[in-house]
């Protein structure tokens, strides 16, 4: 047990001797103070209960006074029974039935009550008590003509002479007496008893039991004749183990008495916080005395524990302690003086001894004469996993050394000494004997099991006899060492393993080291003492490579290469080497490691690859040639079908020719499409397809794909084709056009194809739009054959239809839905499809643009004097009513919808003039509509009610109704399918009163003849093909053109040279010069610099089209020549020429030498200002006038070439010509593009400077300067029209 403190001892004495006068005298106070509150709470106590019997003895002398009063008044003593009940109800009343019941009861007992009927109480002994003339007051009882419980008063009535006349009693209900009673709290018990002990009431039960104080159960049998005998006083008494004052006091005036018993425990409440308080108190005082105590002796023991913990820290052999305080100079003060001295001392000593001990790596082992551990120093322990306490005096060095050393060891000894040693401390003895002080390597053994390899320096130890007298051991972990030469070893053994060559070199190329797989590759059998170098095994000019690989691997840390080296008999060997270098710290010197793997059979397999590579390369460019020349071998001939039937079209033939013809140039058309499907496919699977990104006007794109789709609408009964657009689509949008009319066309001609009856719908929604994007989703659905699941499952397989017999019945490649998933994917989208068989299929998909442009206030609204006016439509088809229905509403009008031709005629007869519509449309196509016989008579109705007509019809209805006279045609024919914007303008125009046909919503056609400032136009054609050449000048001398004919190129040179053209058709594809060799030589004359020159050509790859531009084309047209087409390319350029070209010579000579100095009123003409740098007409034509689009180039040029001259700089800097060339490549063609000349040509000289086989540094800084100026110039230009032009926009 722990020693108990001076301290502690001194407090507990002090409390000891303080706390029992303490005692004492708070017991004594207690013991007072408690005899005097307990009798204080008996008085308190007996005094409230005798306040209540007085209570109740007074209400009940009042009550019994009043009976008292009654009983002598003159109605009671001598009036009729009727006057006795009369005077008892009013007593009754007066005293607020304080009274349960008034009576009379005569002499013979019979009873007069004011709560029943009269009652004999005769034998009653309440009757008998006061019948012998006493007044008297019954315990509460419950009597046997009352369920009631209630006490009685009975007064004698006397008569004249005191003769008995009866007994007046009033009847009290116990209730009205509980108030007087129950006082008691929960613990207490009240109760009310009679003289003779009888118990009334009990507040424990209403149950009285037992029913009398002198009953053997009843708790206060013991004090009953207490009770009894005296008018009041208190008892003690226990009931079941609980010590209770039983309080009893006589209630005067009556017969009972109160007996009110209360706990102890509750009389001695109020002494309990007495007793806390004194015992309070007592604590406090001790408190304050300990506390004083602690106080003064505090600072006492404090010192002497301080100089106890110094000499304990000096015990265990801590000497950095606290310095002890000396004052005040007292006995204390001098002990810790010397002992301040002490420490110090002993803290210089120790502080040697540990440097030399702890302060190393080494561990210290201290032995005695028997060898047993006397010793460790903090090394030793942690290397051995012991603290000096356990081994100290008990173990020797054989419990952590290796036995197995220590018997090798005596096998050794007794070896060399010829006598036997015994394997324990007699080895360390004979090592002894042999030298006292020796070092050798042990191996020890941690606690945990660790081994641990040492180097063990042994040391014996004499004392001043010289005897022996212990062992210092000074022990070194060389783990670390071990490892090292385990793991080069390990590392060696790795390196001479492996299967590639692994060497070291020094840095005069001397070979130091080589492993095994490196000897075997070069053949070097044994090395012996030949040295052998890196020069040895390369060719000179591999040797200078590697020398510079070296070099490269100094500067970078790594050089990797593929090289060819030696063996020694001279084979060479093709490697992948990666080159190291590495730096000696401790000489500087430099020396490298290379690795190197044979790579000659890889090799072998890449020059295959690469032959395999340009052979598959060749064999896609012949497939590219192949497909190239099939195009234009077809194409040609095809050009020569198309163009002659267009023109025997146009001459006189028979019904049965003009049906050849027509079948003629459809079977031309269909076969163009799938030359067309079949270029396209090829084309996606090579992956040349570049989706552009330009700006266009959806809802042009869609005029033109219905212009295409309505020829393929005639000859189906009951169909409708409806169009759906939303009213907020931009008006311009960025993307390529082309492509997605032509995935449009494909998907929409298909649902018309395999649909006889019903509908397709073509729907455009905005699923998503930001301020600068939209996502537009397209949906395609029909109710035509529809597909099951297989089917679907193969429709986007190349070749391949729904089955056999729908490429049979319809025709087709079965590419076209290929082409065009692979296009829209190309697009950023994904062509779905879902179909059911024998109800329709829905193909879909969505695509993000940008936004250009989108137009200002609502589009789809009718002018506000039209607004509200009624349209009757007339169509029989429930969802194309529906339609337009929706659509004429919105532009603001009403809409008033017939289902056939008859009702609405028979309307029209009986309408009133003012409920007639302004306007009809009709569909041609329904079942009632008879052919011209209905129209007219429908029509004949109109204009005799005055109203104007509309007529929806196909293609082929459109020539029927072209035949008949202009006066029974209606006001304006819309050809199927129609969009919102076609109808809105048909309705305009008519309530309007102009009056338009089915060509007023085409381009209009160059006038025959084609003239400009009346002169005639000269073109000339260069066509080596007969055909093609007969072809060609019909149709344009169908136009009025004047037609000049060469078969080659140098035709061509030689036609220019004598004659004057404006024009130039010309076919890429001749004999003794092509058209493109033409085309160069012309450009390079700047007098031809303003003919337009139209490439004619079979080719329809983009790519070729591009080239052609490049070479200075100004358009591209493609064979089979649509003679549309071609007019609208030559009306076109012919009229971005008439200015020089219908000009005198001698004008034309004064406006070429003021070309570049224009007036400013001419200058204003132009949509854009003057760009320093570039030619904005020339730019505009580039992009066929269109505007939106030039803006686009002039938006992205500035964003793609704003760093562009740094950029360039920086790859001059690093070499990197390859970069240069192709990047003044790449700028050279968007300069052309947007004719910025100047820019052009010095982005041809910085290419022509790079290709140079000897670099001219000079020349090439000062042909990027003037690129860099004449770049910034039409930077800073760009940006200044696009400035002018959101100003004026």
């Amino acid at each position: 047990m722990k020693k108990m403190s001076l301290r502690t001892k001194g407090l507990i004495l002090i409390v000891l001797i303080s706390l029992f006068p303490l005692l004492l005298a708070g017991v004594g106070n207690y013991s007072v103070v408690k005899k005097a509150m307990l009798q204080s709470e008996i008085e308190k106590t007996g005094s409230r209960q005798d306040n209540r019997a007085n209570d109740l003895a007074a209400w009940m002398a009042i009550r019994k006074a009043e009976v008292v009063v009654m009983s002598r008044t003159e109605v009671v003593r001598f009036g009729t029974d009727e006057e006795r009940l009369h005077y008892f109800g009013r007593e009754l009343v007066r005293g607020g039935f304080i009274y349960h019941a008034l009576g009379f009861i005569d002499e013979n007992g019979l009873a007069l009550r004011t709560d029943g009927t009269r009652r004999d109480m005769s034998g009653e002994s309440f009757f008998q008590q006061a019948a012998v003339g006493k007044v008297v007051i019954t315990d509460p009882f419950t009597p046997t003509f009352s369920n009631t419980k209630q006490s009685l008063i009975l007064v004698p009535v006397y008569g004249a002479t005191n003769e008995l006349k009866g007994i007046v009693y009033a009847s009290i209900v116990f209730s009205t007496l509980r108030p007087f009673i129950e006082f008691a709290d929960d613990n207490s018990v009240i109760r009310l008893f009679n003289d003779a002990g009888g118990l009334i009431y009990s507040s424990e039960s209403d149950l009285l039991t037992p029913t009398n104080l002198f009953d053997k159960e009843s708790p206060l049998l013991p004090i009953a004749d207490d009770m009894l005998s005296s008018y009041q006083g208190v008892s003690n008494i226990t009931i079941e183990d609980v010590p209770y004052a039983v309080f009893y006091t006589k209630v005067s005036e009556t017969p009972w008495r109160f007996a009110l018993q209360e706990p102890e425990s509750k009389l001695q409440e109020n002494i309990r916080p007495i007793f806390w308080r004194i015992f309070s108190m007592i604590a406090i005082a001790e408190a304050i005395i300990a506390v004083f105590f602690f106080l003064y002796f505090e600072r006492i023991v404090k010192r002497l524990e301080r100089i106890l913990g110094v000499t304990e820290q000096a015990a265990a052999g801590i000497f950095e302690a606290e310095h002890l305080e000396v004052e005040p100079h007292d006995e204390i003060g001098q002990l810790g003086h010397s002992v301040n001295g002490m420490m110090e001392h002993l803290q210089e000593m120790f502080d040697r001894l540990e440097a030399i001990i702890n302060q190393n790596q080494y561990a210290f082992i201290v032995l005695d004469d028997n060898y047993k551990v006397t010793y460790l120093n903090k090394t030793a322990e942690e290397m051995l996993g012991y603290k000096t306490e356990e081994l100290a005096g008990v173990a020797t060095p054989l419990m952590f050394m290796d036995l197995d050393e220590i018997r090798l060891e005596a096998e050794k000894l007794t070896i060399s000494l010829g006598r036997e040693v015994q394997p324990g401390l007699e080895v360390f003895k004979e090592l002894r004997s042999e030298s006292f002080s020796y070092e050798r390597e042990w191996t020890f053994i941690h606690k945990d099991g660790t081994r641990i390899p040492t180097l063990h320096s042994s040391n014996g130890l004499r004392d001043r006899n010289g005897r022996f007298s212990g062992v210092v051991g000074m022990v070194l972990d060389i783990s670390d060492r071990k490892h090292v030469e385990k793991a080069r070893n390990r590392l060696l053994n790795i390196v001479e393993s492996a299967k590639d060559l692994i060497a070291s070199v020094s840095s005069d190329g001397k070979l130091v080291y080589m492993n095994r797989a490196g000897r075997e590759m070069l053949g070097l059998v044994s090395t012996g003492n030949n040295v052998h170098s890196v020069k040895q095994h390369s060719e000179p000019e591999m040797y200078a490579e590697l020398v510079k690989g070296a070099s490269l691997a100094r500067q970078y840390g790594y050089w990797e290469s593929g090289a060819q080296l030696l063996k020694s008999n001279g084979e060479p060997i093709h490697v992948s080497m990666v080159v190291v270098a590495h730096n000696d710290e401790d000489t500087g010197e430099i020396f490298f490691s290379c690795i190197a793997r044979d790579i000659s059979e890889q090799k072998m397999v890449q020059e295959e690859l690469i032959r395999a590579t340009l052979e598959a390369e060749e064999a896609n460019q012949a497939k590219s040639r192949f497909l190239a020349l099939m195009s234009h071998e077809i194409r040609t001939p095809l050009n020569g079908i198309t163009g002659l039937t267009q023109l025997m079209r146009k001459t006189g033939l028979s019904a049965s020719q003009k049906d050849y013809m027509d079948k003629m140039h459809t079977s031309s058309e269909t076969l163009l499409r799938l030359i067309n499907d079949i270029l396209d496919f090829s084309k996606i699977e090579a992956g040349k397809v570049d989706i552009e990104r330009l700006p266009f006007q959806p809802d042009e794109m869609m005029n033109r794909i219905t212009d295409q789709l309505s020829v393929f609408m005639g000859g189906k009964e009951q169909f409708e084709f409806i169009i759906e657009t939303p009213e907020d689509l931009p008006q311009t949008i960025i993307g390529d056009a082309m492509r997605l009319e032509q995935v449009l066309l494909n998907v929409c001609m298909n649902a018309i194809k395999f649909t006889n009856r019903g509908r397709v719908r073509l729907q455009l929604e905005l699923v998503h739009e930001t301020d600068s994007t939209i996502s537009l989703r397209f949906t395609i659905s029909d109710t035509g054959i529809g597909m099951s699941q297989q089917q679907v499952e193969k429709l986007f397989k190349p070749f391949t239809q729904a089955d056999g017999s729908t490429t049979r019945k319809f025709g087709g490649t079965g590419l076209g839905l290929v082409i065009s998933k692979s296009l829209v994917e190309l697009m950023g989208g994904k062509l779905e499809v879902s179909s059911e068989a024998f109800v329709g299929s829905q193909f879909y998909f969505t695509l993000p643009f940008t936004v250009a442009h989108k137009y200002a206030g609502q589009r789809w609204r009718a002018r506000e004097d039209m607004l509200e006016q009624p349209i009757w439509i007339v169509e029989d088809d429930d969802e194309m009513r529906g339609h337009w229905g929706d659509m004429i509403e919105t532009y603001g009008l009403t809409p008033i919808v017939f289902h056939s031709w008859k009702i609405a005629r028979d309307r029209l007869r009986r309408i009133g003039a003012g409920a007639l519509p302004k306007l009809i449309v009709l569909d041609m196509e329904m079942p009632d509509m008879y052919g011209a016989e209905t129209w007219l008579e429908f029509h004949r109705d109109a204009e005799l009610a005055g109203v104007k007509t509309i007529a929806m019809t196909t293609s082929y209805g459109r020539d029927e109704m072209m035949q008949l006279p202009a006066e029974q045609r209606p006001v304006t024919l819309l050809i199927k399918p129609i969009m919102r914007s076609a109808m809105l303008r048909a309705i305009e125009g008519v309530l309007e009163q102009k009056v338009t046909d089915a060509g007023s919503e085409e381009r209009e056609a160059p006038a025959a003849p084609a003239q400009l400032n009346n002169v005639n136009i000269r073109i000339l054609l260069a066509e080596d093909n007969k055909i093609n050449q007969l072809v060609a000048i019909e149709i344009l001398k169908e136009q009025g053109y004047e037609v000049g004919l060469a078969e080659n190129g140098e035709e061509v040179l030689q036609k220019l040279v004598e004659e004057h053209w404006d024009l130039i058709l010309m076919d890429i594809h001749m004999p003794v010069m092509d058209g493109s060799e033409a085309v160069r030589l012309i450009r390079a004359q700047a007098e031809y610099d303003d003919i337009p020159i139209i490439a004619v050509t079979a080719n329809v790859l983009r790519n070729d089209h591009e080239r052609y531009i490049k070479l200075g084309m100004n358009d591209v047209v493609t064979k089979p020549i649509s003679s549309e087409r071609l007019h609208t390319v030559i009306s076109y350029w012919l009229k971005e020429g008439c200015k020089l070209i219908g000009t005198p010579a001698a004008v034309q000579e004064a406006q070429g030498e003021s070309k570049r100095h224009r007036a400013p009123e001419e200058a204003s003409e132009s949509p854009l200002p003057a760009i320093a740098g570039m030619d904005i007409e020339s730019a505009l034509a580039r992009v066929n006038g269109k505007l939106p689009i030039l803006l686009h180039m002039m938006d992205q040029f500035v964003l793609d070439y704003d760093f562009f001259a740094d950029q360039l700089r920086m790859m001059v800097k690093q070499s990197e010509l390859t970069i240069v060339k192709r990047m003044a490549h790449t700028l050279k063609g968007a300069a052309g593009y947007l004719s910025a000349y100047e820019l052009l040509d010095a982005a041809c000289e910085v290419e022509r400077i790079v290709k140079l086989p000897e670099l001219e540094a000079e020349g090439l800084q000062a042909a990027i300067y003037q690129l860099e100026v004449a770049l910034n110039q039409l930077l800073n230009g760009l940006r200044q029209a696009k400035n002018v032009f959101d100003t004026k926009s």
